[in-house]
């Protein structure tokens, strides 16, 4: 009567070898995707574990899920702060050396910054316009080279664009 249920509905369990606590049991605990037999036949420990198990996997997909948006606004910040995209902070993130710290992504940034901050000097702007002048190539072309090529080596500069004008200049000659 308290459970305002058929009583031979619960002598069917009870004859089943149920007992009283485990019935009363299956009558909270059921809900509309779970029946008090379906309860009662999967047994009510295993159905109070895979309950604390559902719950469990519930709760670390909700802090993965934050987590993520905790990302997405470190890396919009930090987008903002020293003006990359923010997929580009999430890549650094995400993958590489700095793969999960976003005390690596932020070095990275700022080293970023300053190599671009401190460019060529003067000196150095005009080693660049004198070999471009030179050798007949694009400034922007020397610069590039010498930050990438030759490791910011005027030497090896030079070196490459002396050899690469003397090769084109030999293949219009005769051979001897």
């Amino acid at each position: 009567d308290r459970m305002e249920v058929d009583w031979t509905v619960i002598a069917e369990f009870r004859a089943s070898a149920d007992s009283w606590g485990d019935i009363k049991q299956a009558y909270n605990m059921a809900t509309d995707e779970m029946s008090v037999a379906e309860i009662l036949i999967f047994g009510i420990q295993e159905y109070r574990k895979d309950l604390q198990e559902a719950e469990k996997d519930g709760k670390q997909e909700k802090l993965a899920a934050q987590q993520e948006e905790n990302n997405k606004q470190t890396a919009e910040k930090l987008a903002e702060q020293f003006s990359p995209d923010s997929v580009y902070v999430m890549s650094l993130f995400t993958e590489g050396e700095c793969e999960g710290n976003w005390g690596c992504v932020r070095k990275v940034l700022r080293e970023e910054e300053k190599t671009q901050s401190e460019g060529l000097s003067d000196k150095g702007l005009q080693t660049a316009l004198q070999i471009s002048s030179k050798y007949g190539v694009s400034e922007e072309l020397v610069i590039e080279h010498y930050n990438s090529f030759c490791s910011d080596d005027w030497a090896c500069t030079r070196a490459y664009f002396r050899d690469l004008d003397k090769s084109t200049k030999d293949i219009g000659k005769p051979e001897k």
